[in-house]
């Protein structure tokens, strides 16, 4: 109503200026505005009058012809975002030595009578008029946008404060996230979440659009030119009247291509996390002028949002590991053989730690080593003979654990020299990935040790390294004869200790299903819940099995 009040308000006072009808259409020629200074020509002349379609294209105010001939009227589009919203119409005027010829037409529709209402006017007085109708549609131009502008705040806010809502509630996820980004903007017409699976390829996982259902599972390569630009800048990528431009993903074929496309990298822990893309296939611009600015905030919610996840994902993880660790404290208790000690310490510490390297050796007769694929045999070889020479340099007496950072060419690596006694040591290396998990490495292999320090004492001051690990579970049938080749995919992700939801997501099924595969899979092996599963796998001696079965 405000709107319509200042429009009304800012006609009459250009109508009395210019001592002519004036009126404001919208883009379909229908009023928005009470006419103003209407006789009975303009009236005639507007009950006929029909503004050209390719008027929409209009950038400047122009005189236009009447259908009557010698009357010109005025037209000034109002133009916002470089889309004409508004016209307005002035009139009508005769043109100068065009008097009798308007009279002849207006004869001829039997209106001659009303020539008289209307001024003859010289090309002089055309230009002024025309100057004074710009400015009448400049003001509205200024007027329109700042109600725009107060409007998108208003409709921004709102967004903002369901989307913080959502996530206080714990509400929110991808695909609802972005169900949310379709409100910034009605010239969005597609999103999309794109997750990096590792260094050289992105998968997209969620989609919302019609046009774009067909992508969901898409794999996308790091050498596509959109993503080398966001893992390099670190920075949106916003297309405008995008058609032809270079850097639109190679998925986008003819005649699929967006007029409008955007791109956002979402940085998790300064780290490249995923990718939120979204546009349009038939609007070259932004319906709002501050889209650009609501989005960066609307990604900075989905990229807190994405935090949370990790944090949460990370608790469950170091929970669960927790308890594998308290489970495994009264296995270690049981064994009665060095070399089957060894194995379940350098298993253990692989799955706590995530590590593709782990090496162990207690004086010169018993080692253990766990190599995924991060070193060839000649390098492993020569880390082990630096790893032994910096083992005899120790001269830690009597019982003690000392943990040292190694920085190798392959990466960083965790070693924990200790003693069992004044003549029996070890060393315990474990390969960590990033720098960041170094403390939580560092923990996990300290409690470790202390969870096994007195077991090995004992297995090696007693001298029972002949001894087998007890047969109890191995007289029937093995894991994988136990289990269904789905229910032992699985079983390697609960080892692994991802949640049900994370389980769902890696295998493409539904959360229903993995509980009722981990129902099965703890009724076939007799356990109750996950620490007591992980536990009786290594127990078992299932990750050998598992490596023979993959090898």
């Amino acid at each position: 109503m405000e709107l319509e009040k200042f429009l009304q308000s800012v006609q009459e006072a250009y109508a009395s200026l210019l001592k002519s009808t004036l009126v404001i259409f919208d883009q379909s020629f229908i009023p928005v505005t009470k006419i103003s200074r209407i006789n009975d020509l303009t009236e005639f002349i507007l009950s006929t009058f029909r503004l050209p379609s390719d008027l929409i294209y209009l950038r400047r105010a122009m005189w236009v012809d009447t259908g009557v001939v010698g009357l010109k009227a005025l037209i000034a589009p109002v133009a916002v975002q470089n889309e004409s919203r508004l016209f307005i119409w002035a009139g009508v005027f005769i043109e100068k030595g065009m008097k009798r010829w308007a009279e002849v037409s207006l004869r001829e529709n039997h209106c001659s009578h009303l020539l008289h209402l209307a001024e003859e006017i010289s090309l002089e007085s055309m230009q002024e008029k025309l100057e004074y109708i710009e400015q009448m549609a400049n003001i509205c131009k200024q007027f329109l946008q700042s109600h725009q502008y107060e409007r998108e705040y208003i409709n921004h806010l709102q967004w903002l404060n369901d989307a913080i809502q959502s996530i206080s509630k714990k509400q929110t996820d991808i695909e609802n996230g972005l169900k949310m980004f379709q409100k910034i903007d009605s010239s969005i017409e597609f999103v999309a979440y794109a997750k990096k699976v590792n260094e050289h390829k992105f998968l997209i996982q969620h989609t919302v659009g019609e046009e774009i259902k067909r992508w969901r599972q898409l794999s996308l390569h790091s050498d596509d030119p959109f993503i080398k630009f966001l893992s390099k800048n670190k920075q949106p990528l916003i297309i405008e009247n995008a058609a032809t431009h270079l850097l639109l993903p190679s998925f986008f074929k003819h005649p699929f291509r967006p007029l409008l496309f955007l791109a956002y990298p979402l940085m998790v822990d300064n780290e490249l996390h995923g990718i939120l893309f979204a546009g349009s296939f038939h609007n070259k611009y932004f319906s709002a002028s501050t889209v650009k600015e609501i989005m960066q905030v609307a990604v900075n919610v989905t990229t807190l949002h994405l935090q949370y996840e990790k944090i949460i994902s990370s608790i469950d993880r170091h929970l669960m590991r927790l308890s594998i660790l308290n489970d495994m404290s009264k296995v270690i208790g049981t064994v009665n053989n060095i070399e089957e000690m060894l194995h379940i310490i350098t298993d253990l510490v692989q799955h706590l730690i995530s590590s593709r390297l782990v090496v162990i050796f207690i004086g010169k007769q018993y080692s253990h080593i766990k190599n995924n694929h991060l070193l060839s045999e000649e390098q492993l070889e020569d880390y082990i003979k630096h790893l032994r020479a910096r083992y005899v340099q120790e001269k830690n007496e009597g019982e003690g654990f000392l943990l040292k950072l190694f920085k190798a060419p392959f990466g960083l690596m965790v070693e924990a020299f200790f003693s069992l006694s004044e003549k029996i040591r070890g060393v315990l290396a474990v390969h960590v990935e990033k720098e960041e998990d170094l403390k939580e490495a560092e923990v996990y292999v300290t409690t470790l040790f202390t969870i096994s320090q007195e077991r090995l004492k004992q297995l090696f001051i007693a001298n029972v390294d002949e001894f087998l690990l007890p047969n109890e579970g191995r007289e029937h049938l093995s894991l994988l004869e136990r289990l269904t080749k789905r229910e032992i995919e699985v079983l390697k992700q609960l080892m692994q200790g991802y949640s049900n939801r994370e389980i769902a997501k890696n295998l493409f099924i539904s959360i229903h299903t993995v509980k009722n595969h981990v129902t099965n899979i703890f009724q076939k092996l007799g356990v109750t819940d996950r620490a007591q599963l992980i536990a009786m796998v290594y127990k078992l001696d299932y990750m050998n099995s598992r490596n023979k079965e993959e090898h």
